[in-house]
């Protein structure tokens, strides 16, 4: 999951659209 990629920092990276994106396709590739 994303969260869990992502940590304590998830808030904060949710201010980074482009990161955010990234991240979500990171956690569809790990389904």
């Amino acid at each position: 999951m994303v969260q869990k990629v992502t940590g304590g920092n998830f808030e904060h990276e949710r201010a980074e659209p482009f990161l955010e994106e990234a991240l979500n396709i990171y956690d569809q590739k790990q389904e």
